[in-house]
């Protein structure tokens, strides 16, 4: 999903994000297993590029498969924390979109994208803490939990006829609500 993000924002000049630096790392279809043991595009790559801030989209592969949502959690969490302890100021992880097709039965692919972000967000965010007008909520400044805006309710009608990648109309929304989510989440941390 990222990877298409790039592509898009390469191609429109108006949508822009010289507000910051950006590094792409990682690419799509990849596990979190991929992701922490690969040292050209993955976990050791962004600590040696050493961000402020990193926004991750991951678990939707796990959730494709026969691993549980809390174990899927709890190795978000320590991906995140071993971001955190590496000196990364924050870390931002967006829920996961449901889809129109995966390996597994549709319908329960769909129920573990719900259950997984509803774990999450209880672990990152906290109601008392919650910023005005927004659905993003967090617990610990360092750690974000952020949800696609005009995305959350949308049942499967986001994605392309594959039934997993973010169609071309819906992919301006979702570039802007990772926008969003890097401006918000960067605004003070310098």
């Amino acid at each position: 999903m990222i990877r298409r993000l790039k592509e898009f924002v390469g191609q429109n000049t108006n949508l822009s994000m010289e507000f910051a630096d950006i590094e792409w790392v990682c690419r799509g279809g990849w596990t979190l297993d991929r992701f922490e043991k690969d040292k050209r595009y993955g976990l050791e790559e962004v600590i040696r590029l050493a961000p402020d801030l990193v926004y991750l989209e991951f678990g939707t592969n796990e959730l494709d498969s026969d691993e549980e949502e809390d174990v899927i959690g709890v190795r978000a969490m320590n991906i995140i924390d071993r971001l955190l302890e590496s000196g990364v100021k924050r870390v931002i992880l967006a829920h996961v979109l449901p889809r129109k097709k995966s390996t597994i039965p549709l319908w329960i692919f769909n129920q573990k994208v719900r259950v997984y972000n509803n774990y999450m967000a209880e672990r990152l965010r906290n109601l008392e803490v919650k910023r005005k007008s927004s659905p993003h909520f967090y617990k610990d400044q360092r750690k974000w939990w952020w949800e696609h805006m005009r995305m959350r309710s949308s049942k499967y009608s986001v994605t392309r006829p594959d039934g997993v990648h973010i169609s071309d109309k819906h992919l301006p929304t979702y570039y802007t609500s990772v926008r969003n989510a890097l401006l918000v989440g960067s605004k003070d941390l310098h």
